[in-house]
């Protein structure tokens, strides 16, 4: 379909003879059937006034027409000239922001999915941890493991005194037993400051020996992944639809 026999299917979709929409476009009807048979292209000026009363806008004239018949014919007119710029200056963003989401996609769908599947920022080793009972600042660290060793009990021929069972005693009484688990692997053993506590007070925390299931599965390690795939999978359809909308040339 041509322009001019766009222009006069709406002229008789409308009901006016040629005369009359002559009239109303200020023009001669000779010039009017030169239009509508294509063999004179209307200045920009007079394709405005025809659309006006066609009651058409630009969008509505030229979308039943080819996009090379309006390349070819029609760019003469400023208008249509305009509107096939803006829309390759809009495909051409629409493009560029589709390559660039796919590639953004792309980029992260393998490190999400690394990231879940190997568990390297949440943690799936559990560490149990015990610590014996509060430490003063004067004290060894180890005191509650070595606490004999580093007296004059050290021998166990003066275990038999009178003084090493009142600081066995003793010693046995302080003991405040604690456990923790957590995906933190802060190393054999560490010594913290006791929160809250009058004084200086520590711990001494002592990794225990790793007890069958210390494993545990956590879900956000699946949705990493799941993730991962998604991005994967959203970039590559990117990609092939870019290929489809903008083949190229």
């Amino acid at each position: 379909m041509t322009l001019g026999e766009r222009l006069k299917q709406r002229r008789n979709e409308l009901e006016l003879s040629q005369p009359e929409l002559a009239e109303q476009m200020g023009i001669e009807q000779s010039f009017l059937s030169k239009l509508e048979n294509d063999r004179s292209l209307p200045s920009n000026e007079t394709f405005r006034r025809w659309l006006q009363a066609l009651e058409l806008s630009l969008a509505e004239a030229l979308s039943p027409l080819e996009n090379s018949y309006i390349r070819n014919k029609l760019t003469q007119i400023s208008d249509v000239d305009h509107l096939i710029n803006k829309q390759q200056d809009d495909a051409v963003r629409q493009r560029s922001r589709l390559l660039t989401l796919s590639s953004m996609a792309l980029a992260l769908s393998l490190p999400l999915f690394y990231v879940g599947y190997t568990a390297s920022i949440f943690p799936e080793q559990q560490y149990e941890y015990m610590s014996h009972g509060n430490i003063a600042d004067n004290e060894s660290v180890d005191i509650y493991r070595n606490w004999i060793h580093n007296s004059p009990w050290a021998d166990p021929r003066m275990r038999l005194e009178p003084g090493f069972l009142e600081l066995q005693q003793k010693m046995t009484e302080r003991l405040q037993e604690q456990r923790i688990v957590t995906f933190e692997n802060r190393g054999y053993q560490y010594t913290e400051e006791v929160a809250g506590s009058h004084g200086a007070f520590y711990r001494t925390w002592y990794r225990q020996p790793i007890n069958e299931g210390s494993t545990v599965h956590r879900p956000i390690n699946g949705l990493l992944q799941g993730f991962g795939l998604f991005f994967a999978m959203f970039g590559i359809l990117g990609f092939w639809r870019e290929r489809k909308l903008y083949p190229r040339r």
